[in-house]
């Protein structure tokens, strides 16, 4: 394995583990956040019981003080506490235990006037449960009780006493004693008592609740915590991996290089260089430089023993010179010795064999003729004349045969018998100059590579100047052409973003020195940015072991889209759940509350669509513990529980027949069931009558249904859309008179209770919540009749959809481009309602398969609506079998018959039971479970492809296996 590819592995798991501890993290967050939003609702609630507790003392204060001392201010305190307790007069700022001591002390007088939200407003408003909630009202009607009882006692100070009407318009002599009796009597005591205990109950009640969710969401943090640290000390233990592993690899290995080339520099001579015999880029840059080594130390040698001949005596001087021709021709480095004008007056052996000439040539071509082009001599000779002599020039020479050959010249001009000469010594550079070429056709290659990756990437050094970059780094950033090259510092870059406005809110110089200090913190960071160029980026920085750095820019634009369009998924999936006929909960597996349940829900069990039922017990709707054990069961064993009839118990205690359906589910991280439930009392009712009749009519319906199997399946189809078309039609315009009175009758009321409101005060308190109880009923009647005539309308629609003749235009259309394009449309449209849906897509197209004349809309409704069933079945059976040796499977193929074009769908996923077949294609039957089908997909498909095409559709099927539709297509119309 090479040092690279070892530190992406690296690298890959220890960013990996980073990413899971980060969200893990973020998620403990969230739970702090809903714990915070508990234990805050918490202390309000204390809040506002405890203000009902202080008001009822508050009056009783007041109430005895104008008894005792008869002064005004007192009677004017009582009548304040009331109003702002009633939301008639705006709610003091600081209104709490002790801001009535302030007031009597000061003998202030309270700002009158204003609204505010009333006692009961607010404990709506905390979402009281409904038992919680009835402690309150209980205390609240008793202290209006005990209100009265000292509003008696204020008015007999006075002289006001009530008459037959309770009205204070009797007058009398004060009679202060009355009052003093009435205030500390053993009824005003009792009274006082009646209101404390249920507010104590609501203390008892709100601390279970709210202490048992505190603790649920505690729990749940801790084992947040416990995955974060989990994932901490990995990312932790792979950096000390890859820190220890860039020592074994890395460091150790090049200090080991470092030794033995300042050994060889020191002492000359072959050494042995380890880490030479591995098979990374270490150990090839260590085999080259040992191999060089050698044979530089080898010419070393060789030229030490010249040295030596040359030193010795005058008289041993033809000696030497022998010696040293014989030196010469040894030298694996050519050598010559040339006059000026080029004639070559001495050559080795070596010279010889670059030069391709035979061994033992005497006298070679003149130096002119050599030189593969003439300018590169005139340029040498100008060096050598200039300097004296030439080192390290690089010329192409031609070879005997006409070949050409690198060669490096290094020339000096020396005396050689008696006149001036040139000495060169010629040194083959060829292998090296191949190994050049190949090494730019492979950064070539390597830019190619970098150009084509779907990422911006570049690669700065420590001093933080540009490398390696690619193209979709500066289109990413929208930088102009010529800004980023190598060399350009990156500061300089992120200048040019923050004079530009990429940076908001912060100053530019202040924008490129954080993110300047981020880049040589030498740290893993990921971040994401929104360029000049429009795109939503995301940013990663990797240190480099050099002390630069690493950036891979990744467009995320399209994934920031999806995030919206599900959010916007999730509102719409809620706004249909409001909405919906049916009544829809969900209920805690550990704990049978509920959970959610929506307003049908509400309204079904308690008569009132906006009486919240969430945290109560689905226990108490059951007729009997063991139909509750039952169906415990029943979802146990199969994993759901669909479409079964039962009688269910309201809050009053009344029963009705309901048609329900349970399903498990994960809420928000917590086990629970999804149940449906329909109203069908009046079905049954209405079945119960009808009994009698379908007993008479058995013996008829069995000669019906003789002849119905007679029929031919597309006649059928034919009649059933015709009827569907009628009735739609009928059924559409006094369905648009309901919708649109509605909405009139809704508008007229609102602008009812406009005109109403200069009267409305003028009212008895009891006669004006009559009026608003009876508006508001009303609004919502005409709300629940537009709701639900809207959902009506739309099930009329898809009705004359599905009654709806072929559009008589026919185009030649390619069969295999449409069941492509069906297959793909389908597909995102299931991983579009469920990101982690996946299944295998297989694609068998007969090329020879062409084109038919065809509807290409009708025919690709047909197929997206017979891929996305396949897509529902093998994502149910997942569910079902929950097994990781299932692997989703979905196929589809076509085949060319001739006259016709055939073309199959397949899927592994539940299969048809073979009881319902034949009823496949027949007008709203559906297998889904209730609100996830209309039955209205098949008998479509079926009206598309036989009556309005020609063809023939057709399934075959095993229960628990796979599911197979062949669709047969006429080329030129219809058979």
């Amino acid at each position: 394995m090479t040092i690279q590819s070892r530190f992406q592995l690296m690298f890959g798991l220890l960013l990996g583990a980073v990413v899971l501890a980060s969200v893990v993290n973020i998620w403990a967050i969230r739970t702090v956040d809903r714990l915070t939003a508990v234990e805050a609702q918490r202390f309000e609630s204390f809040r506002l019981a405890d203000e009902l507790r202080q008001s009822s003392d508050d009056l009783t204060r007041m109430a005895r003080s104008f008894a005792a001392t008869g002064e005004q201010h007192f009677r004017d305190y009582f009548r304040d506490i009331l109003e702002i307790r009633a939301g008639e007069q705006h709610y003091p700022e600081g209104y709490s235990g002790i801001f009535w001591d302030f007031v009597i002390a000061e003998n202030k007088v309270l700002q009158q006037g204003g609204t505010a939200p009333s006692f009961q407003e607010r404990m709506r408003r905390l979402g009281f449960g409904e038992a919680e909630f009835a402690k309150l009202r209980e205390a609240e009607r008793n202290s209006n009780d005990l209100t009265r009882l000292e509003a008696q006692a204020i008015h007999a100070v006075v002289g006001e006493f009530e008459d037959d009407n309770g009205a204070y318009t009797v007058s009398g002599p004060p009679d202060q004693q009355l009052a003093v009796r009435l205030l500390f009597s053993k009824d005003y005591h009792l009274a006082k008592a009646r209101i404390m205990r249920p507010i104590q109950e609501f203390f008892d009640l709100l601390n279970e609740r709210t202490l048992a969710e505190a603790q649920a969401i505690e729990a749940q943090h801790r084992r947040f915590l416990i995955i974060a640290i989990v994932a901490t000390l990995t990312a932790f233990a792979l950096s000390g991996w890859a820190f220890l592993s860039l020592r074994s690899w890395v460091i150790r290995p090049l200090a080991d290089l470092q030794h033995g080339i300042e050994a060889f520099r020191v002492s000359r001579s072959a050494v042995e260089i380890p880490h030479a015999a591995r098979s990374d880029e270490i150990g090839v840059i260590a085999e080259g430089f040992q191999t060089a080594a050698r044979d530089v130390a080898s010419y070393i040698e060789d030229i030490n023993a010249a040295r030596e001949e040359l030193a010795r005596g005058q008289a041993e001087l033809l000696e030497r010179e022998e010696r040293l021709r014989s030196l010469i021709e040894v030298s694996p480095l050519g050598f010559m010795v040339t006059r000026r004008n080029g004639d070559i007056l001495l050559v080795n052996e070596a010279l010889r064999d670059i030069l391709g000439h035979a061994p033992g040539t005497d006298r070679l071509l003149a130096t002119p003729s050599l030189y593969k082009h003439p300018e590169d001599r005139k340029r040498f000779l100008e060096q050598l004349q200039r300097d004296g002599s030439v080192t390290g020039f690089e010329v192409v020479l031609s070879r005997a045969d006409g070949s050409d050959v690198w060669v490096v010249l290094h020339s000096k001009i020396i005396e050689f018998e008696g006149e001036a000469a040139i000495m060169t010594w010629v040194d083959d550079i060829s292998e090296r100059k191949r190994a050049e070429v190949d090494l730019q056709r492979r950064e070539s290659q390597l830019r190619t590579v970098l150009e084509q990756i779907p990422a911006g990437v570049y690669l700065a050094n420590a001093d933080l100047e540009v490398e390696v970059c690619n193209g979709k780094f500066s289109e990413y950033y929208g930088f102009p052409d010529g800004l980023v090259q190598i060399g350009t510092r990156v500061p300089d870059l992120i200048r040019w973003l923050a004079d530009r406005g990429n940076y908001p809110g912060e100053e530019p110089g202040a924008a490129v020195a954080r993110r300047t200090a981020a880049l040589t913190s030498g740290k893993f960071t990921v971040s994401e940015q929104s360029p000049p160029s429009g795109l939503q980026i995301q940013l990663a920085h990797v240190p480099t072991p050099d002390g630069g750095v690493c950036a891979i820019i990744s467009d995320i634009t399209e994934r920031k889209k999806a995030e919206e369009e599900l959010k916007r998924s999730e509102a719409r999936v809620r706004n249909i759940l409001e909405t919906s006929p049916a009544g829809v909960a969900i209920v805690s597996y550990a704990t049978d509350e509920r959970i959610y349940c929506n307003r049908r829900f509400n309204e079904m069990f308690s008569g009132d669509p906006d009486r919240s039922l969430l945290g109560e017990s689905i226990v108490d709707t059951f007729v009997s513990d063991q139909e509750r054990q039952a169906l415990l069961e029943q979802i146990v064993s199969n994993g759901y529980h669909h479409d079964a009839e039962a009688e269910r118990k309201g809050l009053d205690g009344s029963t009705f027949w309901c048609l329900h359906s349970w399903r498990p589910v994960d809420f928000w991280g917590e086990n629970a069931y999804i149940c449906w439930h329909y109203d069908i009392t009046v079905r049954r009712e209405a079945e119960e009558e009808a009994r009698a009749a379908r007993e008479r009519a058995e013996t008829a319906l069995a000669e019906l249904k003789t002849l119905q199997g007679q029929l031919i399946q597309s006649e059928k189809m034919a009649s059933l859309g015709q009827l569907t078309a009628g009735i739609a039609h009928e059924i559409k315009n006094p369905l648009n008179f309901v919708n649109n009175f509605s909405e009139t009758s809704i508008e007229l009321l609102d602008e009812l209770k406009e005109a109403l409101e200069p009267v409305v005060d003028k009212l008895d308190e009891d006669t004006r919540d009559d009026v608003e109880d009876l508006v508001e009923t009303v609004a919502g009647d005409l709300q629940k009749i537009n709701n639900h005539g809207k959902r009506a309308d739309s099930i009329v629609k898809s009705m004359l959809l599905h009654a709806r003749g072929g559009d008589p235009d026919r185009v030649m259309s390619p069969i295999n481009g449409l069941v492509e394009e069906a297959f793909n449309l389908a597909y995102h449209g299931e991983r579009a309602r469920d990101s982690s849906f996946q299944a295998e897509q297989v694609l068998k197209l007969d090329e020879s398969a062409g084109e038919a004349r065809v509807v290409p809309q009708d025919i690709t409704r047909v197929l997206v609506n017979l891929f996305s069933n396949a897509f529902y079945a093998v994502k149910a059976r997942g569910r079902e079998q929950a097994s990781e040796t299932y692997r989703p499977r979905v196929e589809a193929g076509t085949r060319d018959l001739g006259e016709t074009v055939e073309i199959r769908i397949r899927d592994n996923g539940t299969g048809i039971p073979e009881e319902v077949k034949d009823r496949l294609f027949d007008p709203f039957f559906t297998t889904k479970p209730a609100n996830e089908g209309t039955g209205l997909g098949l008998s479509m498909c079926y009206d598309l492809v036989v009556q309005q095409h020609g063809g023939q559709i057709s399934v075959d099927s095993e229960s628990g296996a796979f599911t197979e539709f062949v669709i047969e297509l006429p080329k030129h119309g219809t058979l």
